[in-house]
């Protein structure tokens, strides 16, 4: 039977989709910039119970690739824990085709590429079908998670052309969680778990959050988790498992603001007056004056579809890093269709690798109140009528000389706003730097954005900037209106800092985006890059600008991009 669990009229229903090209996770050769397939995998729900059927839908869109040439379709579920593999369909399956054809069809087939189940010009916005292909297969019941993959090879079946995959788990039971964490937990994949209004991680406790588990945040209730200062979370996925939070809602239903997202209190300073500060939404203390805290482990994990909005103009951002100290481990990370902030944080030491955030509907990366951690491999992706500040960038907003004076380094790092700068108020400024922020920038790439690529503002950031402790050099800009604000040109002056193409494989592609550097791109110059400091956090061998190594691409296998 198909586990539904249905709280104050909701259904708990999604699914994670993770594109890519086929062999995502293994190093890959450098491409060529061209248009690409698209597709959407979609299996019915995420969690079933042991021998359910389940059903899945496949869109396969991008109308202008233009591709004459046959391609071979399979299509199989493979469970992740033994890499068993069952392709479907199968000559006992009976399935519909994207025509409306019924009948039992041959596993592989070979069929132009243009006459598959196209999409439009507007992708998902289309107006022609979404359903594609629907297929059911039974017989799934080992607990676990579990991969549905498509691929696109040749005619002769040889040649993966281009792969996509959900994945879903079938679990024992759906647990409830409310109140208070007040013991040391741990969350197993083999359940799957429903945050019931603010869940807190107490003083002294370690929730543990073991690879493949979902967690659902209720939408009725505001679902929320918050760790205490004091309260560890140790949520460590895997590339093939991420820990997801998600939206309890139905797949097509999903939307930003569906549920709260996680907030992290550590004891680590903050710039506000009297040492401490309380968090959006009463989610408890932060801040202190151990730079050394730790909240725990954060690695691949997905937060989607939350920044629940408790008042007015008080909605909370997808991952809330409030006063959280740099013992605390932050790599592969995705804040996916936020309300508002992908990422922000409120003061602290606390530093992250491998951070990607798409389509926030306030800005992708803020920070303010004294933050002083690091970062590096950052990639921001806005969906261009929605979306402000690529980064946000503040000290303090009552007083912008209190200190600690926020002062992050941050190398590494892809900003992207929106293809068409001419047209819509959104994707505003590649990087806003303002209220007495300071600051480190190197190996970066900003383009797409409708305001400006680079603003500062107000007299005491400019006056960081005179001083050298805000700085930016070894980047690229393209395609902003315009890159740089008046006040950006004297702190830019005889830096590595260039307006030229960056030539990005297909970074504004919301479906299946490729932020790696094309062939023959400047970003691939190692002349225009400079290593980092040798502190034992940055990766000092990079050898090229911007968040992705184009040899090896972190952003794909794990994350999703699904709209809905």
């Amino acid at each position: 039977m198909l586990i539904s669990l249905k709280r104050s009229g909701s259904a708990l229903v999604a699914f994670a989709l993770v594109t890519g090209l086929a062999g995502a996770a293994m190093a890959q050769t450098p491409v060529e910039n061209k248009a690409r397939v698209q597709a959407l995998l979609t299996p019915g729900q995420v969690v079933y119970t042991s021998g359910s059927p389940f059903t899945f839908t496949i869109d396969v869109g991008n109308p202008n690739f233009g591709s004459s040439e046959a391609f071979t379709w399979f299509i199989y579920v493979q469970q992740m824990s033994t890499g068993q593999k069952r392709y479907y369909p199968d000559f006992s399956t009976t399935v519909t085709d994207i025509f409306g054809n019924t009948g039992n069809f041959p596993a592989h087939e070979a069929f132009p590429l243009q006459n598959f189940s196209m999409l439009g010009p507007n992708g998902w916005n289309g107006n022609s079908v979404t359903p594609g292909l629907a297929g059911i297969g039974t017989g799934l019941s080992s607990p676990g998670r579990y991969n549905l993959v498509l691929e696109l090879r040749d005619a002769n079946a040889s040649t993966v052309r281009y792969s996509t995959r959900a994945q879903f788990s079938i679990v024992s039971s759906v647990q409830t969680l409310s109140g208070n964490v007040s013991g040391n937990m741990t969350l197993t994949p083999d359940q799957a778990y429903l945050l019931s209004g603010a869940v807190f991680v107490n003083n002294g406790v370690t929730l543990t959050i073991n690879p493949g588990t979902y967690i659902f945040g209720e939408s009725a209730t505001n679902g929320t988790l918050v760790v205490s200062q004091g309260g560890v979370l140790e949520a460590s996925g895997t590339w093939g498992q991420p820990i997801i939070f998600t939206s309890d809602q139905p797949v097509g239903e999903r939307a930003r603001a569906d549920w709260g997202g996680l907030i992290i209190n550590g004891f680590a300073p903050i710039n506000v007056p009297g040492g401490t500060a309380i968090g959006e939404g009463s989610t408890g203390t932060y801040g202190g004056t151990d730079a050394a805290d730790s909240s725990g482990t954060l690695r691949f994990v997905r937060v989607e579809y939350a920044g629940t909005e408790f008042s007015t103009d008080n909605e909370l951002n997808g991952i809330a890093f409030q006063g959280v100290g740099n013992g605390t481990t932050v790599d592969h990370i995705q804040v996916h269709f936020n309300q508002d902030d992908g990422v922000e944080f409120f003061g602290g030491t606390v530093n992250v690798k491998y951070v990607l955030i798409t389509n926030a509907r306030d800005d992708s990366i803020d920070w303010t109140d004294g933050w002083v951690g690091k970062g590096q491999f950052l990639v921001a992706q806005q969906n261009g009528e929605e979306g402000d500040q690529g980064i946000e960038a503040d000290n303090n907003g009552d007083n912008n000389n209190l200190l600690p004076r926020s002062n992050p380094a941050l190398y590494n790092f892809t900003l992207i706003g929106d293809p068409d700068t001419t047209e819509g108020p959104e994707s505003d400024d590649g990087m806003l730097v303002r209220e007495g922020t300071a600051g480190t920038f190197r190996n970066f790439i900003v383009t797409g954005f409708k305001e400006t690529g680079l603003n500062i503002d107000q007299d005491a950031t400019t006056a960081q900037a005179q001083s050298g402790a805000l700085s930016f050099d070894n980047a690229i800009f393209f395609n902003n209106s315009p890159n740089f604000s008046p006040d950006v040109t004297p702190f830019i002056t005889n830096k590595t800092i260039e307006v030229i193409d960056p030539m990005l494989v297909d970074p504004f592609n919301l479906w299946a985006p490729d932020f790696r550097p094309a062939l023959g791109s400047p970003a691939l110059d190692a002349r225009r890059v400079v290593a980092p400091p040798d502190d034992g956090f940055f990766d000092t061998s990079v050898d090229f600008l911007g968040g992705v190594n184009p040899l090896n691409d972190w952003t794909r296998g794990w994350t999703t991009s699904h709209p809905r």
